[in-house]
Parts: C-alpha cells; structure tokens; sequence
C-alpha cells in the first residue's frame, strides 16, 4: 500500500502461510523480522532551501501532532527517501508505529 493512497483494500492472509513462515531466535522475535521502525524527517517550509529534520520515530511524529506542535502542518517524508515532501496533515503516523 502506497502510503498516500486514497484506496486501501485490506486483505486477511492465509493462517497456514502467516504459521509455517513465522519462526522465532529464542527471544520471542521473528527472526525474519529485521526491519527497523519507520522514521520521518520533516522541514516546515516546502521550498528546497529549507533545513530538513531528523530523523524521528513515527512514535514522536504522532505525539507532536497531538500536542499541536504542527499545528499549521510541516512537510514530511520517509527517512533516507530521496522522494517528495507531503503536507503533515495527510499523514497518519500511529500507523506506521
């Protein structure tokens, strides 16, 4: 799912897939799971000459929304992505926590 869609369909995966393909290291992690949380960086103005901050946690990305430190809205996109900055207020950032 592309993470400004407009559509999500969701799906329910096969339980004899989710079971067979999920094996732990013995400290109760999925040793496939080697994937790091996702992290933002934001600017607060959309002019390419703007300082760019980060990264941060999408955890500290949802609770500066909620305590309304982006209460105008910033610019924001996936750490080390070297795509276009999105408006805040599009972003859903619990999802990605």
């Amino acid at each position: 799912m592309d993470m400004f869609s407009d559509t999500f369909t969701p799906s329910k995966p096969d339980e004899k897939t989710v079971a067979s393909s999920s094996t732990t290291d013995g400290t109760g992690k999925d040793a496939n799971d080697t994937e790091e949380e996702c992290r933002w960086e934001f600017k607060w103005e959309n002019k390419d000459d703007a300082a760019i901050h980060g990264p941060h946690t999408s955890a500290e990305m949802d609770a500066w929304v909620e305590e309304g430190y982006f209460k105008e809205g910033v610019f924001v996109r996936k750490y080390k992505s070297a795509g276009q900055f999105y408006t805040s207020k599009r972003m859903d950032f619990s999802l990605y926590s």
